[in-house]
């Protein structure tokens, strides 16, 4: 019920992002608006929004100013990602204004792009000589960028469909568990064992009174082995361990040592479990665990694990006969 529940309050508040930013969306679903020179001249100054984000702008000549956005890699290799050209736009009178273009190649004279105040490193370079100010009068306080304006939505929209795919993934799972909890993959291994409501019973008991180590969400009882979570749980019975080890992985960063993480790895006929703590808290669950089930196989080896992944049935037939001739 907790994952349904969750599933559904993130499902809404992925869906509620939307109106947040419809500013952005609606011309993302509408398509780019055409812009003249009037609308040009009427966009707000650079400290508030542009009111068409999303443009198309014809022209009648596109000039070079001669200024390139240029990306350096590695402190040494340079390389142009972009020009910056002057389009000259007429207005309704036959005069020209030139609004500046950013653009990996030298644009046509019909425009789409988002339009944007012009960035101040833009106007420091363009207008670096002009004393008079002339040249500023001369083009709109303006910046066409013709990277794709649905870019970051076309990102956003794939993340959020994915995200929603793994949500709803679980959620049906949630719902199917809630209408008949016997298909719930712990109970499903319950049911192997006997009478589900014994098995429930005898689980709750020893979950009372009979927690002999506890780790997180890992409760070690004398038969069993309990994760609960508010998210998930699962259930296994010590009597079906097959093998257990402590397992180190050191890690770095940039071959710079960061420390090493433990984790008491517990394979089952039925099922696995993989419980990080610390050296000594994974020692003590390794410990814990052989004390009640001595018939298994303790420590890694490639062979193990190989006859577990590939011949699981015959290792746990044999490790199986070996607790019955103890």
């Amino acid at each position: 019920m907790c994952v349904l529940l969750l599933c559904l309050l993130l499902t809404a508040a992925t869906v509620g992002l939307y109106p947040l930013d419809a500013e952005y969306w609606g011309p993302f679903f509408h398509g780019p608006t055409k812009v003249d020179a009037a609308m040009l001249a009427a966009q707000p100054g650079p400290e508030v929004k542009i009111t068409t984000p999303f443009a198309t702008v014809e022209g009648t000549r596109v000039l070079d100013s001669g200024v390139q956005e240029v990306t350096t890699e590695d402190g040494i290799y340079k390389h142009v990602t972009a020009g910056y050209y002057a389009l000259l736009v007429t207005d309704a009178e036959g005069g020209h204004k030139a609004l500046m273009v950013k653009s990996g190649k030298p644009p046509g004279t019909t425009v789409t792009g988002t339009l944007e105040p012009m960035p101040y490193d833009l106007e420091q370079t363009l207008f670096a000589d002009d004393a008079d100010g002339s040249g500023r009068s001369a083009v709109y306080p303006l910046l066409l960028d013709t990277e794709s304006y649905r870019s970051n939505g076309y990102i956003a929209a794939g993340f959020g469909l994915v995200f929603l795919g793994i949500v709803w993934i679980f959620g049906v799972l949630a719902v199917r568990w809630l209408l008949d909890i016997r298909r719930h993959p712990a109970v499903k291994r319950a049911a192997a064992w006997g009478e589900l409501g014994a098995t429930a019973a005898a689980v709750q008991a020893q979950l009372k009174g009979g927690v002999r180590f506890k780790h997180r969400r890992y409760s070690f009882t004398d038969d069993y082995v309990v994760r609960q979570g508010w998210l998930n749980f699962d259930l296994l019975r010590l009597e079906e361990l097959v093998w257990a080890y402590t397992k180190a992985t050191k890690r770095s960063v940039n071959l710079i040592p960061m420390g090493t993480y433990y984790s008491a790895e517990l394979h089952f006929a039925d099922g696995t479990a993989s419980i990080p703590a610390s050296k000594a808290k994974v020692e003590a669950m390794i410990a814990g665990v052989t004390q009640r089930a001595p018939w298994a196989v303790i420590g890694f080896d490639k062979k193990i694990e190989e006859l577990y992944s590939k011949h699981r049935a015959e290792f746990v037939a044999e490790v199986k006969k070996g607790a019955q001739a103890g």
